[in-house]
């Protein structure tokens, strides 16, 4: 009843022993396990062996405990219906056994899976157990296998006439002799079906020693393949045998042999390649010969070789081909992963002279090497230490040999041009060229800084090419740099200019014209230029207006600090005519210059102004003529600003010509003062001029009576004339001097003589 079930369920019986009531069609089942597990607590070692071997359990070092915890299990699944048994299955994580087992003859599903869920005591030899009868006799013997000895397992391997390669473990070989046990144990229908899971042929004429030699060279292939005791693309046993057969053979072979072998190939023997490299290609080389065409063609489709086609009835011929070609691919790998980039020169008889050529530069001294590099346009700094310069012979050595595209996209990928002449044999030159200035460039860079070459702001072809402008502009005379500057710059010539300003210019034009456009705009920001029109017209005009707009600027500035106002007259044609004109008048004499001040129309021929004309000696002539030119081309803005600054303020509206005589006058002013006649304190130019013009008629009549010897008396009389002290003591200049003053004194304004009593000491109570 339900009532006798629950009870039942509660009972601590089942719990104790693991029994799974619940999962019994009936409560009688549940009985019998229970009685059958009970059992198991009375008997012996002998009576728990006996009962594993009777259901196909392993006994081997297991103790009493795991033997009988294998027969409770064992008991449970034995009464399950068979759903529960494939819930077992399933919490196992065994798959349920295919349909074959389950009908086949005197089977039902149920058995299948008990038999499913014995074999899971074999552990990864289940799936295989469960296709045997697992007598007691079977047990024993394959329990027998895991107790031999290491020389035992060869033995029997042995006599399985398998070959042994050397490498081979015994663990593996003891797996191999459990297999062929199993497999001979196994039903002929059952090693076909082995066969054709694995992708074995089985045909049904096949006999039962046929299909396990079939499955056991399988077996020796996959074992091989794993340990890499052949190489995984080896598609059969013998083929297999044949290849480590030569491998063996090859790893017995003395580095002499090796090398001597691996040059009959036709290959140069590389400093540094080392035994394990030359038999790694001879165990490639061994295997490709071995391998079947279809196998060559498909190894030449993955390692990228292209496709070799094949003459009727050479089949030799082609096979050698494809070893050829596979050899091939395999040396030019090698080469790349040594920097020789062969991949990308294409031609293997080209990589055989680069290597030819490093092997030889290896040979040579370091200084040598060094010379090799700075023969071809490197640095002495790019060139620090053998190494590097092995690395460098080796770059140039590739880009002197690499494909024309292939050196079009060295260029690329390191921002060169790439457009070159039509013919192949310039444009790789070209190319060469461009990646070989680069190289230098970004190798020596603190040189060329060194220089004065700023090279993050160019490209490095215009690094190199500034660099060679600099190296001839300092080779050149100073009278060649001269002609170029006046010449070619149209520019004119002055005196003042020393050759390290022409070196100067020289640079900073080729500098300039080097630059990118993006870098001259920078530096026209940075100086404050604003360039007119800097993208109109082509690309070439835009780039040299921003040239001459920089080379102007720098003149402009050098020409105001010698004082010849660029700024203000603002134009640098204008700048350079008063530039030729003052260079011109740097030429003349006295009497020249005073005709050419004269000639200029702002000077009066009568009066003060004539008489300072010919008092003024030539710097300050040369100094008036320059301030002459500057106010006549500057513009009206500028003249006015001079005027003002002159107190001539009043002259705004009158025409140039007059302006420019009152500054004129202004700076005869200027020279009156430096002559102790302080124009601008007399109140007037006019006042100023009359002073002048007593003062230059008394030392003219002094000079005259210098002459005749009566200076001393002439100024005597002048004295007397005014009622002065005459101090005989004092020289004609000093006595001059103060009737100079006395004449100053008479013109000044009331305020001004104020102020100059003062100065001398009056009392403040007399001065007033």
């Amino acid at each position: 009843t339900r009532e006798e079930l629950l009870g039942l369920l509660a009972a601590p019986s089942w719990q104790v022993y693991g029994i799974p009531v619940k999962r019994f069609k009936d409560i009688s089942a549940a009985h019998d396990v229970l009685e059958s597990i009970r059992s198991l607590e009375t008997r012996g070692r002998e009576d728990l062996v006996q009962q594993c071997r009777l259901f196909g359990l392993p006994v081997g070092e297991r103790t009493d405990a795991e033997l009988g915890s294998q027969l409770r299990k064992v008991f449970v699944w034995n009464s399950l219906p068979e759903e529960e048994l494939l819930a077992e299955c399933k919490e196992l994580g065994l798959e349920p056994p295919p349909p074959g087992l389950a009908t086949a003859p005197g089977r039902t599903t149920g058995k299948a899976v008990f038999r499913r869920l014995l074999s899971s005591f074999w552990g990864s030899w289940g799936p295989k157990l469960e296709h045997i009868e697992l007598s007691e006799v079977f047990i024993k013997q394959f329990e027998r296998l895991d107790a031999m000895t290491s020389s035992a397992i060869q033995a029997a391997y042995g006599r399985l006439d398998l070959y042994l390669p050397q490498g081979m473990q015994d663990s593996d070989m003891l797996s191999l002799l459990k297999k062929h046990l199993i497999w001979t144990r196994m039903l002929t229908r059952d090693l076909r079906l082995e066969c054709s899971e694995l992708g074995l042929p089985a045909e049904d004429e096949d006999t039962e020693p046929e299909l396990i030699r079939r499955l056991l060279e399988f077996s020796c292939l996959a074992v091989w393949r794993t340990h890499k005791l052949t190489p995984s693309i080896t598609p059969d046993y013998d083929i297999a045998v044949r290849i480590m057969r030569q491998w063996q053979a090859i790893g017995s072979m003395t580095m002499t042999d090796l090398k001597k072998w691996y040059r009959s190939l036709g290959l140069p023997e590389e400093r540094g390649m080392d035994r394990e490299h030359i038999m790694s290609l001879a165990f490639k080389i061994s295997t490709w010969q071995e391998l079947p065409i279809s196998e060559l063609e498909q190894e030449c489709q993955r390692a990228g070789v292209a496709q070799i086609p094949q003459s009727e009835g050479v089949e030799d011929a082609h096979r050698q081909a494809l070893v050829d070609a596979l050899t091939c691919r395999d040396r030019m790998d090698w080469w790349d992963s040594k920097g020789f980039q062969a991949t990308r020169i294409k031609d293997y008889q080209t990589i055989l002279q680069i290597l030819e050529l490093y092997d030889g530069y290896q040979s040579q001294p370091t200084e040598d090497l060094m010379k090799l590099c700075q023969n071809a346009g490197l640095s002495r700094e790019a060139v620090k230490d053998r190494r590097t310069t092995l690395e460098l012979l080796k770059t140039l050595l590739i880009w002197e040999l690499l494909p024309l595209e292939e050196l079009r996209a060295d260029c690329s990928s390191r921002g060169l041009p790439t457009e070159t002449d039509e013919k192949s044999e310039d444009a790789h030159n070209q190319l060469y060229h461009r990646l070989r200035v680069d190289l230098s460039v970004k190798l020596s860079r603190s040189t060329y800084e060194g220089k004065g070459i700023p090279v993050e702001r160019l490209t490095s072809l215009a690094v190199a090419n500034v660099l060679g402008q600099y190296e001839n502009i300092d080779g050149q005379s100073e009278e060649e740099l001269k002609a170029w500057y006046t010449g070619r710059l149209g520019f004119p010539e002055e005196a003042v200019m020393q050759k390290d300003e022409f070196v100067k210019v020289a640079k900073l034009l080729s500098l300039w014209s080097e630059m990118e456009p993006d870098e001259l705009l920078k530096e026209c920001d940075a100086k404050k230029i604003s360039p007119k029109d800097p993208s109109s017209g082509d690309a070439g005009e835009a780039k040299q207006r921003l040239v001459d707009a920089l080379l102007f600027a720098e003149r402009m500035e050098t020409w105001e600090a010698r004082g010849f106002r660029s700024n203000a007259v603002g134009d640098i044609q204008k700048v350079t005519q008063i530039v030729s004109q003052c260079e011109t008048w740097q030429k003349m004499g006295h009497s020249g210059l005073k005709k050419a001040l004269s000639d200029a129309g702002y000077v009066d021929h009568k009066g003060a102004g004539h008489q300072v004309l010919a008092s003024l000696e030539r710097p300050e002539l040369l100094k008036v003529l320059k301030a002459i030119l500057i106010w006549e081309l500057m513009p009206e803005n500028e003249l006015m600003k001079d005027c003002r600054q002159q107190q001539l303020q009043s002259l705004e509206g009158s025409g140039r010509d007059v302006r420019i005589r009152w500054l004129v006058r202004s700076t005869f002013a200027n020279t009156w003062t430096v002559r102790g006649i302080p124009a601008e304190r007399l109140g007037s130019l006019e006042v100023a001029e009359e002073v002048v013009k007593k003062v230059d008629c008394l030392q003219a009549a002094v000079m005259y009576h210098e002459m005749i010897g009566q200076g001393q008396k002439m100024l005597r009389e002048e004295y007397k004339k005014l009622n002065l002290p005459f101090d005989a003591k004092l020289d004609n200049q000093a006595l001059l001097d103060r009737l100079r003053d006395l004449m100053v004194w008479d013109q000044l304004p009331t305020a001004e003589l104020q102020r100059e009593c003062r100065a001398h000491g009056v009392p403040s109570d007399v001065v007033g």
